[in-house]
């Protein structure tokens, strides 16, 4: 007989739940328009503005759905879904189309993604474990400085990984069928989200299966999935996966963009190269806890203790499993799903980035949270040493945190990422009708959004290879030159990608004119980053 808790008890057992979500919204919220708004950033929510103003879409190879005389697009990329432009739609209507309520998107999602982690941790394990991995999230640098520009690297994907986990946690507790179809919905949504979501898909079935094969038999148990049900599930997954289905029935962009990097990616990388991508991609885990990829900030700040406690649980927590077999069924699970998503993400089609792991959250902060309380719970001597490490690894974090605000707070962020993007596109706007064209990648996107469609940049400088311009390029440039209003963007040298302005001067000298600087932008810390240029004759 299970006897209730009281009011105040009930109170006090959400108390670390509380804290998470408050030190989450904190730091989350401080200086929220730093940094500068992304070019990746801005770009999947361009549809949303363009909805709400009443401008035409431009949806990516036609792919879309005709609603009420407008189209709307199904994906931003070949493997990146509109989920966000959507999202945004709520809040550009209710709070204005800003860079506030654009990242206030993130952290909602933020918030979203500790409840969902605290309650799957508390029915997966325990208070102790859920309180401690909503901490861990909480007060990790990637979390919140990602979830602050959670369209920038989708962010929803950790949401979706900690909702569809905790979905088909609930079904394997009460066998209710709609939780089991939910779980099966999310997981759809997630692959049209961000095709790397496949990689959860992987791991999940394999280290689910494995899982539940095993608590079964142990305890004489069906699993309760039939075939009716799982094609049921299947048929959800399709539902929700149904607008990345639609878009390559309409244009077939994912599958040639696969086959197009099946061997080498976009960035030149080898995707037949296992042992040396996965090297790659652990490299990529361990960013994810230190918190040290957060550069672009203005510093660094390496919480080098975190992955050093994830891999060594990661190590003992199997044999302690062997020595003693039972009660090890969620942390065994949380175990085999990371290592089995690990070399499925070893394939990219563009580069191995830290960003690509949000989809990880929350699952290495819940690794390690059970983790040091089964350490606890095994031995008696480990159990001050592992409250000791759970202490040193959120204190770290917290000194990270503060840290990388302080460094923002100086710099407004580098380079892409640098605020100084905001003056040039108050700039822009304040020229009028002049013509804009971008030299290099990063201007477009943020531009359009700051300026609400005002100013259009037109990206000239094509993406067939950063060192050398393609065929093409010296003809969307001509046209330009016969215009003196006409006004060129480029990056300062060290921070140029596409490398165009050789080839830009060469035509000039055949025309007769020169390239003259108009007006430079820096950064807080008075870095030049942004050139505005303009073309005049020769005297």
């Amino acid at each position: 007989m299970s006897i209730p808790l009281s009011r105040p008890a009930t109170v006090i057992s959400f108390l670390p739940l509380f804290a998470a979500l408050a030190i989450f919204t904190a730091f989350s919220l401080h200086q929220l328009p730093l940094p500068g708004l992304h070019y990746d950033e801005a770009q999947e929510v361009i549809p949303a503005v363009q909805l709400i103003l009443g401008h035409p879409t431009a949806p990516l190879a036609g792919g879309a759905v005709l609603f009420f005389g407008r189209q709307l697009p199904l994906m931003i990329q070949n493997y990146i879904g509109a989920i966000n432009t959507y999202l945004a739609l709520p809040f550009f209507k209710i709070l204005g189309i800003s860079v506030f309520s654009l990242r206030l998107i993130g952290v909602v999602i933020g918030i979203l993604t500790l409840v969902a982690a605290y309650r799957m941790a508390k029915i997966l394990f325990d208070f102790r474990v859920a309180s401690l991995t909503a901490l861990l999230l909480a007060i990790n640098p990637s979390f919140i400085f990602w979830s602050r520009q959670g369209t920038f690297v989708t962010s929803v994907l950790s949401l979706l990984t900690a909702t569809s986990l905790f979905a088909f946690v609930l079904w394997y507790k009460t066998r209710k069928p709609g939780f089991l179809y939910l779980g099966f919905f999310i997981l759809g949504v997630g692959v049209w989200a961000k095709l790397s979501f496949l990689w959860f898909w992987g791991g999940f079935f394999i280290a689910g299966m494995t899982t539940i094969i095993y608590l079964s038999r142990k305890e004489q148990a069906t699993i309760g999935l039939g075939g009716k049900r799982l094609l049921a599930g299947l048929l959800f997954l399709i539902i929700g996966a149904s607008p990345l289905l639609l878009y390559n029935l309409q244009t077939q962009g994912t599958v040639e963009e696969i086959l197009r990097y099946l061997n080498t990616s976009y960035y030149g990388l080898s995707n037949i190269a296992f042992f040396s991508n996965l090297g790659a991609r652990i490299s990529n885990l361990n960013s994810l806890l230190d918190g040290g990829h957060l550069w672009y900030l203005g510093t660094t700040s390496q919480n080098l203790l975190s992955p050093l406690v994830f891999w060594l649980l990661a190590l003992t927590i199997p044999l302690l499993a062997l020595r003693r077999p039972s009660g090890w069924g969620g942390i065994i699970f949380l175990a085999l799903l990371m290592a089995t998503m690990l070399p499925l993400s070893v394939f990219t089609v563009s580069d191995f980035k830290p960003t690509h792991y949000v989809l990880f959250f929350p699952l290495p902060q819940m690794f390690i949270a059970a983790g040091l309380s089964a350490w606890s719970q095994t031995n008696q001597i480990l159990r001050i040493p592992a409250i000791i490490l759970a202490l040193a690894l959120l204190g770290w974090d917290l000194k990270s945190d503060l840290h990388y605000h302080r460094a923002l707070a100086l710099t407004g962020g580098y380079p892409d990422h640098s605020a100084a993007i905001y003056d040039l596109a108050d700039y822009l706007a304040e020229q009028g009708q002049r013509p804009v064209v971008a030299m290099d990648w990063g201007f477009r996107n943020s531009v359009y959004f700051l300026t609400l469609g005002q100013v259009d940049p037109d990206e000239i400088f094509g993406y067939e290879s950063f060192t050398q311009p393609d065929p093409g390029f010296v003809d969307r440039l001509r046209p330009y030159l016969n215009n003196s209003q006409t006004l060129y963007l480029f990056h300062t040298p060290e921070w140029t990608i596409f490398q165009r302005k050789e080839t830009f001067r060469t035509q000039l000298r055949e025309v007769g004119k020169r390239m003259e600087v108009v007006k430079n932008f820096s950064d807080r810390s008075g870095m030049k980053v942004f050139v505005v240029a303009t073309v005049i004759d020769n005297p």
